[in-house]
């Protein structure tokens, strides 16, 4: 049973859902320029009910090609909380259903899925890299039916998460100018 806080408007039309949101596409953008491709976002939850991922990159050089598709987190945590709290410490939670659409999209699409992962306090990008461009997963993940934050809003939900260890990631340090400023305006 999934219960959410008492707010009736969508997480992307809240202070919070707009600063996740905005951090994510930050992070998104700048992994994008270090490895020459454009990060193309998939319509919001302020557009409608929202994609089922949140986006993709593409390559323009020589000709304009899909490169991955990626699900993007944005988390006011730093990297050692995940390694001391949770049900599986040292791995990265998030919903069993953004796997399976990922690696869904990538055979379809026959690009890797990438999950993103910004922990804002220590300025850095998380890079997993979910499947290959066949489709392949390329790491372990454990599934479990456990209790998690429903939203950035708060509420809670008790679903299908997967679970996906750090050691699996790779780790970027963001442009440290814009890094500092969304770290500054946190609203929680």
């Amino acid at each position: 049973m999934v219960t959410f806080p008492t707010t009736p408007a969508m997480d992307i039309h809240t202070t919070k859902g707009q600063h996740a949101h905005a951090a994510a596409q930050f992070m998104a953008h700048d992994l994008g320029r270090r490895w020459y491709w454009r990060w193309f976002a998939t319509p919001s939850e302020r557009d409608h009910a929202g994609a089922r991922l949140d986006g993709c990159f593409a390559k323009y050089h020589p000709d304009p090609t899909l490169t991955a598709i990626a699900e993007c987190k944005a988390r006011s945590k730093p990297r050692a909380f995940f390694d001391t709290v949770g049900t599986f410490p040292g791995q990265y939670i998030l919903t069993a259903d953004k796997i399976t659409h990922g690696i869904h999209a990538s055979v379809a699409l026959g690009v890797p899925f990438l999950l993103l992962v910004y922990l804002i306090p220590d300025m850095a990008a998380y890079v997993f890299p979910i499947t290959n461009h066949d489709g392949e997963q390329l790491v372990d993940v454990t599934v479990a039916n456990t209790e998690t934050r429903a939203t950035v809003n708060g509420g809670s939900a008790f679903r299908e998460n997967a679970y996906i260890p750090f050691s699996y990631a790779r780790r970027y340090d963001l442009r440290c100018d814009r890094a500092e400023e969304i770290a500054r305006t946190l609203p929680y």
